[in-house]
């Protein structure tokens, strides 16, 4: 393995008392911090303060002037930092909430100044130039050591006084670097009013050294400048400094140049609020915000070294002879850890006729925490020659070291993911402790002052994504260090065992990035395990999320497949230095993170040598990704046809000349070069199709009733022709990376909060006409006019058609303003949202249960979570729960959807019945086989009659041996008449010896089937309900009235007295809950179909679009702040609330409804709520 160290913190300073959203910091031997947002602080508290505020500028300001040059004009404002412009405005109250309505269409940086005039005195000049400027004033006395900056001084003068042909330079006594994680849309940066540098990439970190004066101090991402002059700017200790980060917002030609490299859907996507502020000159892409995004922070190093990252490049089996086994032994693994220094000169590197000498020298230590934690010495020295060709007048030189450690099998276990472990259970993980000890540090037992240190967390892994036949022997054989890859298929392999992937793809949490919680972040990763999801997908036109994110997919182990920041719409790449060093960055900060399994170029754009246009991600942005990360599966794009030569062909991972030996680090990266497009070739990984919402005038979608969905109730399986189908690994397969439903709304909670009352509808309310918006395609049209809900993405009103209604205009027309409609359209609202909502989770349910009937071994939805309130494509609502309107829920609320992920769809072994008596049982889990058997129940719902049906062989259990992909065809119930019935159908596994552990489950062959079951302890592996043979609106035996009542009992701290409760997966068999609140669901039919509990209380059910059958049910909440894991590490600090207010919260909020509450009355079986006699024999 190897791991790239990417900054480090002296373990003296800013130690870490709680997560934060920071990135690893570089490290030196003391840090400031300036950060003042609590979500990005490691303590409770922030004495820093920024400012925003409006000023005038010289209208000729350039790169090249040597102070700052404003004027101050308007009101000053308190900032935060990290955030951004408009959430400063927000909470400044100059923007009101921007999800409220379509107040997002007047709320971007580009309203900025129009919005602000009537606080500006424009009398004297009618030509002021103004931008927007984050000030912080700052002392640099908690920097450790002191510095003496006129001591310094003196000596500088002294050297620069010789003689202008010295060729040789050391690095200077003491250094400091000002750094800027991120920056988002370009900012120009000013340190006691002289001009620093530019920014222009939101994903690389800027540092600035502070070490010598320069009026044009340079970034590591742009060394061009080339004038210095000898004036201190940065002010001793005890005195104060001004920090000036200034930004342009004043005209689309004024604003500086990023070249796209900023998060592309920052302006709108099929899933995010279309801004109206003008593209830049550089870019086609829309914007809305910008501001300072991440960490600011000083650094001091006392012998002008620092280390910039520690990063692990490469993990690797001890041998490539001594394969993984199945059972996951191994030889152990090499490490390799790779030390980026950077050194900073007393003087830049400007003269053009004889190189540089750069002398550095000391000891660096690296030490793995595991085994005998033997710590590896190795003596660096530097005393290179640096040509002014290399870094013209850069004043900093960036060295790599890279150290071996080995891991021995017996000193440690494996990373495993999620399902395959104890979920929400930590994962096991190893800290590497870096040490860099300066030649100048005497005896670093007694004197640290010196040194730098820093720590990584990895985990030892396997991965291979496998796309030939590598069940087939012969096909190893021959494959054993070779190049490219195949078209056979695609699946994972995770420590020798294959897999079966599921999940969803990862969007921001919202457009603005001052709204970015450490809960909301944490909270979303449980949700996705909690419904059975292993892999997440970072979607390439969003950004690179927090490390507290990787830290948590690390903790609990979910699979990341991690895109570059790369997708259409002006945000394609450029060979250039600033994008080099902008991947280098990020990969070096990402490579520690077990759970990153596989690295891809971008967001669908299929890579071909033959187009310069996409051949660049395989001729830079991917060798840049190779040569910094070799240690996992590297991807042209996604979705991609793979490589033809520069990956190995076993495991997709970066092919090198030579094998890393301890003494040999000098390995070549061989070219990657991707295959030509062949039509008649089979497609491994697909995107899509996708299901759009459309039928009314907005911004996605179609306008008119298209497309027309099919329901697929009941779905067609009559391709599963053979009891044992040709599934599984070892026969042609495909991967879905993307496919889902969109136009779907969230909760009546969720879209009230961010909408005026006379808005509660899915067409505008009862005012409001519809807009005229281009017909000519699906995707960010254009419309005229004010109707509020035309800019909330899709429309729902095909989904809705496909599934609960015969007659559209009736269903939408507005009622009346009159005394009893407000409640009236109220009701509407919910009606609207509940159906749009069941209709997603009916069709991606019907469509899910149909592709796992074909040899796919891979399915991610597009997509897992919402970026604000909208009709999107998520399983997940807006999980921002600090919105000032309220309504959400952190990490997001719940959807239908995301329970039958739950329940059955995204179970390891599941069963479904389709058309004409077909279906199938499918086990998914590469590790074990299942014994068990199929209970089918046929419901009638007018009376509640249940009849019970068994699947299994004669004599003898069902058994499917380990998957992914293992299917037997089932016979079920034929010709249901779905008008009156449905299907619930629950999968058992058979335990031995009553037990619910491990195991298959041995059988005594003279007992019957039946007599098995009655001995035998069966465990629900997944529960299919309810399954439905016709669209909703066909179903005639609804009772009109369901009387459903709810009903909080109470609750327990399980905590406290040590129980363990609900079973999740087979692996996953018991996870402790600290707090459980039971609530009682009651109805007066005998069935209640697709019941739907919702509350604002921050929390999830045990189930969710569930039925009651035989008028009652218990149903369990669990708050989000009080389910954390059985370990004494908590994730999160401070709850929410106090669970006493979360019960009251519960029980003030909570609401039932279900398919009779919102169905067509002209249809239902009508009945006295009460009168229950006859109805339930």
């Amino acid at each position: 393995m190897d791991v790239d160290v990417d900054g480090v913190v002296a373990a003296s300073v800013d130690t870490v008392a709680r997560r934060s959203l920071r990135d690893r910091p570089i490290q030196g031997n003391s840090i400031l911090y300036l950060d003042n947002n609590p979500e990005f602080i490691t303590t409770t508290s922030s004495k820093n303060k920024w400012t925003l505020q409006l000023v005038s500028s010289n209208d000729n300001d350039n790169d090249s002037d040597d102070s700052n040059g404003s004027k101050s004009i308007g009101k000053i404002m308190t900032a935060t930092v990290p955030g951004d412009i408009v959430s400063d405005f927000i909470h400044n109250n100059w923007y009101n909430e921007p999800y409220f309505n379509n107040q997002f269409q007047n709320t971007s940086f580009c309203d900025m100044n129009s919005e602000s005039q009537s606080d500006i005195d424009t009398s004297s000049d009618n030509k002021l130039h103004l931008v927007w400027e984050y000030r912080i004033e700052f002392d640099i006395s908690s920097l450790i050591p002191v510095v003496d900056y006129d001591h310094d001084h003196e000596d500088n003068n002294d050297n620069n006084d010789n003689n202008s042909d010295d060729s040789s330079t050391s690095t200077s006594s003491t250094s400091i670097l000002l750094v800027f994680d991120g920056i988002k849309m370009g900012g120009k940066i000013y340190l006691n009013d002289l001009y620093l540098g530019t920014t222009t990439d939101q994903f690389l970190r800027y540092v600035y050294p502070l070490s010598y004066t320069t009026t044009t101090a340079t970034s590591l991402a742009n060394s061009t400048d080339s004038s210095t002059h000898k004036t201190n700017i940065l002010n001793r200790a005890g005195k104060r400094n001004r920090l000036v980060v200034r930004f342009d917002p004043s005209s689309k030609d004024n604003r500086l140049l990023t070249n796209g490299r900023f998060s592309a859907c920052s302006g709108g996507w099929d899933w995010a609020p279309y801004s109206n502020c003008p593209h830049t000159s550089d870019t086609n892409s829309k914007t809305y915000t910008f501001g300072i995004t991440k960490s600011v922070y000083l650094v001091s190093s006392s012998n002008s070294v620092s280390v910039s990252a520690s990063s692990a490049t490469g993990l690797e089996l001890k041998s490539k002879d001594s394969k993984l086994k199945s059972n996951g032994e191994h030889d152990g693994f090499d490490v390799n850890i790779r030390v980026h220094f950077l050194m900073i000169l007393s003087s830049p590197v400007v003269t053009n006729t004889r190189p540089v000498q750069v002398q550095a020298k000391g000891r660096l230590e690296v030490q793995g925490m595991w085994g005998s934690q033997t710590v590896i010495s190795k003596i660096i020295q530097w005393d290179n020659n640096v040509s002014s060709g290399s870094n013209s007048s850069s004043t900093e030189i960036e060295m790599n070291v890279t150290v071996s450690l080995v891991a021995d099998s017996k000193d440690i276990k494996l990373w495993w993911p999620t399902g395959m472990e104890l979920i929400l259970i930590k994962r096991h993980l190893y800290d590497i402790h870096v040490r860099f000890i300066p030649d100048t540090t005497a005896d670093p037992k007694t004197n640290n002052s010196g040194i730098i240190q820093d720590t990584r967390r990895i985990g030892f892994r396997h991965f291979a994504l496998v796309t030939g036949n590598d069940t087939d022997l012969n096909y190893v054989t021959n494959s054993y260090n070779k190049q490219g890859t195949e078209f056979h298929g695609m699946y994972y392999r995770i420590n020798g065992i294959p897999i079966w992937s599921r999940g969803g793809n990862m969007i921001p949490m919202d457009i603005l990035e001052g709204r970015y919680t450490i809960k909301g972040h944490i909270q979303l990763i449980k949700s996705a395990i909690y419904a059975n999801m292993n892999t997440l997908r970072v979607w390439g036109g969003g950004i690179f999320l927090p490390k507290l994110w990787y830290d948590i997919c690390d903790d609990y182990g979910i699979l990341v497949i991690q895109d570059q920041m790369y997708a259409q719409n002006g945000h394609q790449p450029t060979e250039e230095k600033t994008q080099e060093l902008e991947i280098r960055h990020n990969i070096r900060l990402l490579s520690e993170h077990p759970s990153i399994i596989i690295y891809d170029g971008c967001n669908e754009c299929q890579v071909y040598m033959d187009d310069p246009n996409t051949s660049i991600y395989a001729t830079f942005v991917m060798r840049i990704v190779a040569e910094e990360d070799y240690s996992r599966s590297i991807w042209p794009s996604c979705p991609g046809n793979g490589w033809t030569s520069g990956v190995d062909k076993l495991t997709s991972r970066p092919f090198r000349s030579s094998r890393q030996h301890h003494h040999h680090h000098q390995q070549q990266q061989q070219p990657l070069v991707t295959p030509n497009y062949n039509r008649s070739r089979h497609t491994i990984e697909v995107h899509g199709p996708y299901i759009h919402g459309g039928g009314f005038p907005a911004m996605n979608g179609n306008n008119h009733m298209k497309p027309i969905i099919d329901p697929q109730l009941p779905i067609q399986l009559d391709h599963i022709q053979e009891e044992h189908s040709k599934m599984g690994i070892s026969y042609p397969s495909t991967f879905v990376s993307e496919f889902g439903v969109g136009g779907v709304m969230s909760s009546f909670e969720s879209m009230s909060a961010t909408l005026s009352r006379d808005n509660w509808s899915l067409h505008g309310g009862p005012n409001s006409e519809p807009d005229q918006c281009t017909d000519d395609n699906d995707y960010n049209k254009k419309c005229v006019g004010n109707n509020t809900m035309a800019q909330r993405n899709y429309p729902c009103d095909n989904v809705i058609l496909a599934y609960f209604v015969d007659k559209p205009n009736e269903y939408f027309q507005h009622h009346p303003n009159n005394n009893n409609g407000s409640n009236r359209i109220k009701k509407k609202f919910q009606q609207q949202l509940y159906h749009c909502m069941i209709g997603q989770a009916l069709q991606v349910k019907s469509v899910t249960e149909k592709r796992k009937s074909t040899n796919e071994l891979g399915h991610l939805v597009w997509q897992l979570n919402e970026i604000w309130p909208t009709g999107g494509w998520g399983s997940l609502e807006y999980g921002n729960h600090n919105l000032p309107q309220g309504g959400q829920v952190v990490g997001g609320r719940w959807k239908p959807l995301h329970y039958f992920y739950r329940s059955s769809l995204f179970r390891d072994v599941s069963a479904t019945c389709g058309a004409n008596g077909i279906g199938y049982i499918r086990n998914d889990s590469g590790e074990r086989n299942f014994t068990g058997v199929v209970e089918m129940n046929v419901i009638n719902i007018e009376t509640g009659h249940t009849d019970s049906y068994y699947q299994e062989e004669t004599n003898s259990d069902i058994y499917l041996p380990p998957g992914p992909g293992s299917l037997k065809k089932l016979n079920c119930p034929n010709n249901i008449n779905g008008t009156t019935h449905f299907m619930s159908i629950d999968v058992f596994r058979y335990t031995t010896d009553g037990l619910g552990g491990s195991g298959g489950g041995g059988t005594d062959a003279s007992s019957s089937g039946k007599q098995r079951r009655r001995r035998r302890r069966r465990k629900l592996e997944s529960h299919n309900s309810p399954l439905l043979f016709l669209p909703p609106k066909d179903i005639t035996a609804v009772w009109c009235d369901s009387g459903l009542d709810v009903n909080v009992l109470e609750y327990n701290d399980y905590k406290k007295s040590g129980t363990e409760t609900e079973t999740i997966g087979y692996y996953d068999p018991k996870i402790l809950v600290p707090t459980i609140i039971q609530i009682e669901v009651t109805a007066k039919v005998p069935v209640a179909l697709l019941v739907v509990l919702t509350t604002q209380a921050h929390g999830r059910f045990s189930d969710n679009a569930f039925t009651i059958i035989g008028g009652k049910i218990i149903i369990e909440f669990y708050p989000f702040d009080n389910s954390s894991t059985n370990d004494d590490d908590d994730d999160d600090d401070d709850p929410i609330m106090p669970i006493e207010d979360t019960i009251n919260l519960l029980k003030r909020t909570l609401r039932v409804e279900d398919m009779a509450m919102h169905q067509d009355n002209d249809k239902c079986r009508r009945k006295v709520v009460g009168e229950s006699s006859s109805v339930w024999s």
